[in-house]
């Protein structure tokens, strides 16, 4: 197999971030006693079709959420296959977008926790008498594909970062009842890996 497809994924980049077996068998509490001798054709099945650019994304599955307002909100849940797949290109963009990240950045990345959000807020504080509190409303529900996409090419060209962003925002939601809920060019399951990061990335 060559290292290489045209819209495939580079081979170092799986080696790179695929996780072991073990660990892909843990998403979702999914454990290794459950799949017996079977247990590493995830990790095979994985590979050889994210290097040839052959991997599809399967539905994420509609998951309601309470809100304190009354409301619901919508969550989707990807097949263990799918988040270890979002998670090697997550990995990949990961390492080339977070060196142009603000230092007043904290949501979604790695190494950065709510405690020095915080301080750095403090430290803020000392400087300016101002404070700005908003929230984007509906942003995952409204987020325009295109203007994702051209986000995510002011950081990176490659072929099969572009083709499997696109291929997880253009993925259809099951819902509750088995139908699928088409895209529509915008709007984005809270919940995927792959996809929090482009948000992030956008933001």
């Amino acid at each position: 197999m060559p290292n290489f497809f045209r819209y495939g994924l580079p081979a170092k980049t799986l080696q790179e971030n695929l996780p072991n077996r073990h660990e892909v068998l843990l998403f979702q509490g999914v454990g290794t006693e459950r799949h017996g001798k079977g247990k590493e054709v995830i990790p095979m099945a994985l590979w050889n079709r994210m290097s040839s650019g052959s991997y599809m994304p399967v539905p994420a599955r509609e998951v309601l959420i309470n809100k304190e307002d009354g409301s619901k909100r919508v969550l989707g849940s990807p097949t263990v296959l799918d988040r270890v797949a979002q998670e090697v290109i997550r990995q990949e963009l990961e390492k080339i977008a977070e060196p142009h990240f603000s230092t007043n950045s904290f949501g979604y990345r790695p190494g950065k926790s709510q405690h020095m959000a915080v301080a750095q807020c403090q430290v803020n504080c000392q400087k300016y008498n101002w404070a700005i509190d908003l929230d984007i409303k509906g942003f995952f529900d409204n987020i325009d594909h295109r203007l994702l996409i051209r986000a995510v090419k002011r950081f990176t060209t490659s072929k099969h970062i572009l083709m499997y962003v696109k291929r997880w925002l253009n993925a259809p939601i099951q819902k509750r009842d088995g139908s699928l809920e088409p895209k529509q060019g915008k709007g984005t399951p809270q919940g995927a890996k792959a996809t929090l990061r482009t948000l992030t990335t956008f933001l």
